[in-house]
């Protein structure tokens, strides 16, 4: 029998679909240079590699929070990152500007080889697009970035406008509950991290801040708002208590006030704080802020604090110096050691 005859087949027409996503939330052909995908439900820029948030998509950025711990959130939601992504995020949310490969490679991995952490590396920025898509953008130069709001940015860019010298802020401004809450709030930066570079912004972000509370507090004092600058220069002295500009300050807001007594009780703590951490004096500047008749109580508690300090200095070097004699004196070759008698020998001796 002869095999059954096929029907001619027609070509079928051929489907278009366009997987860009176009402005004005409609499919079709790029229009512009750059066009856009979306990718896990975040639509990228091809050009940058880029999160693009149209209106009314429903984009939202994330919040990175360093201070006093690390914390992201995204729509009002906690976010769990392993803490070798968590290093990643506060790495880049450090810097200022973004950051080469190579050198994020170096940082958060010394001592490895250059391709096995470029491969970590990758492994992290995979895991943390898995985890919070659109956070970590590259640019054209290999270059990462971090695109979320950081609370150590906003922390540090209120107080340069603070310490602008081209722009005097209002006493009204400077009364803001949230600024005098960023400034007033004494939290370190990312608790408990130990890495080189987190150590490096932890004090950078300390003298930002030192600086920032005591121009405020000297603007206030100016303003006449005393209360307020006593508060400020106090958050400066518990975040720095070896700043004497930061004790001279407190002590003429006290002068201000006309409390002459608290003045000269912050001048004697200065004085023990100095001589129990340097063992120096306050300067003759500060001398000179209390009246005439505390200044003799004040010498004789400065001495009596300074000498205090070196005999427990002397005492411990010379206690030190014992022990390490004790532990180095050689046995005398006179009168060798004898083995001990066995248990029970003297007894039946």
């Amino acid at each position: 029998m002869w095999p059954p005859r096929r029907r001619p087949q027609t070509p079928r027409p051929v489907r278009r679909s366009y997987r860009f996503w176009q402005p004005g939330g409609r499919a079709g052909p790029p229009t512009h240079p750059y066009p856009t995908k979306r990718l896990g439900g975040v639509v990228y820029d091809l050009a940058s590699s880029q999160p693009v948030h149209p209106p009314g998509s429903g984009g939202h950025r994330a919040d990175v929070r360093l201070l006093d711990g690390f914390r992201c959130v995204v729509e009002d939601q906690d976010i769990v990152l392993p803490h070798s992504t968590q290093r990643l995020v506060a790495l880049l949310g450090l810097g200022e500007k973004p950051v080469p490969r190579t050198e994020l490679s170096r940082t958060l991995w010394p001592g490895v080889d250059h391709d096995k952490a470029l491969a970590a590396l990758r492994t992290t920025v995979w895991r943390l697009n898995r985890a919070c898509p659109g956070v970590v953008a590259q640019d054209a130069d290999f270059e990462l970035r971090l695109i979320a709001d950081v609370d150590v940015k906003n922390l540090v860019a209120a107080s340069r406008l603070v310490l602008d010298p081209g722009r005097r802020m209002a006493s009204a401004d400077l009364l803001d509950g949230s600024v005098l809450g960023m400034f007033r709030s004494c939290v370190d930066l990312l608790p408990g991290w130990y890495d080189d570079w987190v150590m490096f912004h932890r004090e950078r972000l300390v003298t930002i801040r030192v600086e920032a509370l005591r121009a405020a507090a000297t603007r206030l004092m100016e303003d006449r708002y005393l209360p307020e600058a006593l508060d400020l220069a106090l958050a400066a002295i518990s975040a720095e208590p070896l700043d004497e500009r930061t004790h001279m300050l407190v002590a003429a807001v006290h002068l201000a006030q006309g409390n002459v007594s608290e003045a000269v009780r912050q001048y004697h703590l200065c004085a023990r704080v100095f001589a129990r951490e340097l063992g120096v004096r306050p300067s003759e500047r500060f001398r000179r802020m209390i009246p005439n008749g505390h200044r003799r109580d004040h010498n004789q508690t400065m001495n009596r604090a300074i000498n205090q300090a070196i005999n427990q200095v002397t005492e411990q070097a010379t206690d030190r110096a014992a022990r390490t004699d004790a532990a180095r004196e050689p046995t005398s070759p006179i009168s060798p050691m004898l083995p001990k008698e066995p248990a029970g020998y003297a007894m039946a001796r």
